[in-house]
């Protein structure tokens, strides 16, 4: 039979004590990783449904561009705001005469998040006839 002394014990125990510490800040720090992924991810689903909420308008208002009934600002369930804009464009050829019913079609999100709001834009340039 083996003795141990009391002074060994405590030992034990202190090495028990701070293994468990160890182990647990490793779980947490692992659990805060794992936090900060799923939020990644969430925002990135959230801006890609965004881009294609976009897309969409932005074909949706190329047809016509001209009617004002379609180039209207959108506000989404996810209190995202949608802004299109046409601005036009003045070019001229290389004999100097300006180039008409060109417009630049820009689509504006605004996504509010906690600490600021993002501003995402797409555009693309339109000939109206």
């Amino acid at each position: 039979m083996i003795i141990h002394s009391p002074k060994k014990r405590g030992i034990v125990l202190l090495e028990l004590i701070l293994a468990l510490t160890i182990f647990s800040l490793v779980i947490v720090a692992l659990a805060h990783s794992l936090q900060s992924s799923v939020e990644a991810a969430t925002i990135q689903q959230q801006e890609q449904l965004i881009q294609e909420q976009m897309r969409s308008l932005l074909e949706w208002v190329r047809i016509d561009p001209k009617d004002p009934e379609r180039i209207k600002s959108l506000d989404l369930e996810n209190k995202v705001k949608l802004t299109p804009l046409l601005l036009p464009l003045e070019f001229k050829n290389k004999k100097g005469i300006d180039i008409k019913n060109l417009y630049t079609l820009k689509i504006e999100a605004l996504i509010p998040t906690p600490t600021t709001n993002l501003l995402r834009s797409i555009q693309i340039t339109v000939y109206v006839p």
